[in-house]
C-alpha cells in the first residue's frame, strides 16, 4: 500500500530553498489545527503539508486548508484546496500553488 504526501516547496524571491521555516495547517471548515506539517530533510525547502488517512472525512472534491509559513518574524499564509483522487484512495492538491515564495527572503 502507498501513501501519498501533500508537499510543498518554500523558496526565496530568486528561488532559492528555504529549508527554515515553521509551517502550520489549518483545515478551514473544522478550524482544527494539523499536527503533522513539517519541512522535510535535504534542504530542498519542501514541507509536508498532509498524507493520506490523516483526514478521514475529507470531503473528495476538496476543501480549504490554511497553510501559514513563519521565518524570522514574517509570515507568509496560502489557500490549498485538497481532496481525494478518482479512486479516493489519496489526498490529492485540486487547487493552489506547490512553490511558495516567501516574502522579503534574502539569499
Amino acid at each position: 500500500m502507498s501513501v501519498k504526501l501533500i508537499v510543498v516547496r518554500l523558496q526565496t524571491p530568486s528561488g532559492a530553498p528555504i529549508s527554515d521555516a515553521a509551517v502550520t495547517v489549518r483545515r478551514v471548515r473544522t478550524k482544527v489545527l494539523m499536527e503533522d506539517a513539517y519541512p522535510l530533510g535535504g534542504g530542498e525547502g519542501n514541507y509536508k503539508i498532509l498524507e493520506d488517512n490523516v483526514v478521514r472525512d475529507l470531503r473528495p472534491e476538496g476543501e480549504a486548508f490554511d497553510v501559514t509559513f513563519t521565518r524570522a518574524g514574517r509570515s507568509r499564509r496560502v489557500r490549498l484546496i485538497i481532496g481525494m483522487d478518482a479512486a479516493r484512495c489519496h489526498v490529492d492538491i485540486r487547487r493552489g500553488p506547490t512553490t511558495i515564495t516567501f516574502p522579503g527572503a534574502g539569499d
